[in-house]
């Protein structure tokens, strides 16, 4: 089975350089898909050839340097990007930093340390492309199973919220990202209707038990529900606990089920 050659895109304005980065990166296997002098050039290469990876000069003549460039090619394409940089004032290196590049090399380039830092930004990608298949592929079961489950990190504020905890809570996802636990789930007693306290230092506390007995019911803008409340403690990979997931069942139609049984019982004993 013949690999695909992993295809570069290089940013450089000035023509000796270029060529030179060229050869560097020829001679390590490497293809190039383009080589471009100004920022406008690299949106519309980004475009058409859809490199693996670009090597972009943070300064380039033109209108569009290449801080912008990249951030427009971040945006745009999710291709990962290494500033090629001399001497940058503090303000253009500030700007950069927030184009989240994965790597940067001095100029003058030295071939070493150029294919250092490209496979490491290549395996970097590669990485955080796996994490986010992962993360989708996860946030996609968690929304079509039937109960509501609600994730929070470690201090408690919410990181996740599925489609039926979302019905049950009242609230959406977006606006709940960020909230504090018992800003968004709300719980009564249902035979007292009184308001139960969601505690998240009990909660990690009681890993092993549920702190929250009784009928409890979920309350939101416009109606109550009944539930059953059952958690767990997220861990790291040293098992330090960095989060929960709690998991709310509906009981409306057990609610109901029990209510017809009851109903029943008494109907029958009546025309005995």
């Amino acid at each position: 089975m013949i690999m695909e050659k992993i295809r570069i895109l290089i940013v450089e304005d000035e023509g000796l350089i270029a060529r030179d980065i060229e050869d560097m990166v020829r001679n390590a296997g490497y293809e190039i898909c383009a080589v471009v002098g100004t920022g406008k050039e690299a949106v519309e290469k980004a475009e058409t050839t859809h490199p693996d990876l670009i090597l972009m000069d943070i300064i380039l003549r033109g209108a569009m340097d290449g801080v912008e460039a990249a951030d427009k090619i971040r945006e745009r394409f999710n291709i990962p990007v290494i500033y090629l940089t001399a001497h940058t004032d503090e303000n253009t290196l500030q700007r950069a930093k927030l184009t989240e590049p994965l790597g940067y090399t001095l100029k003058p380039v030295e071939q070493k340390e150029l294919m250092t830092v490209m496979e490491m930004a290549l395996y970097k990608h590669q990485m955080e492309i796996k994490l986010r298949e992962r993360q989708s592929w996860l946030s996609t079961i968690l929304q079509s199973i039937g109960e509501g489950v609600i994730a929070t990190e470690r201090f408690g504020n919410i990181t996740f919220l599925n489609a039926v905890a979302e019905k049950l809570t009242g609230w959406n996802q977006p606006d709940s990202i960020g909230k504090p636990l018992t800003s968004v789930l709300h719980l009564v007693d249902e035979d007292t209707g009184k308001l139960v306290r969601v505690s998240i230092p009990e909660l990690l506390a009681n890993n092993s038990s549920n702190p929250i007995n009784g009928n409890i019911q979920i309350v939101n803008y416009v109606e109550k529900t009944p539930v059953e409340l059952t958690f767990t403690a997220i861990q790291d990979e040293k098992e330090n606990i960095c989060g929960l997931v709690l998991v709310l069942h509906d009981l409306t139609e057990r609610k109901r089920y029990e209510e017809k049984l009851r109903y029943n019982a008494v109907t029958d004993h009546l025309t005995e």
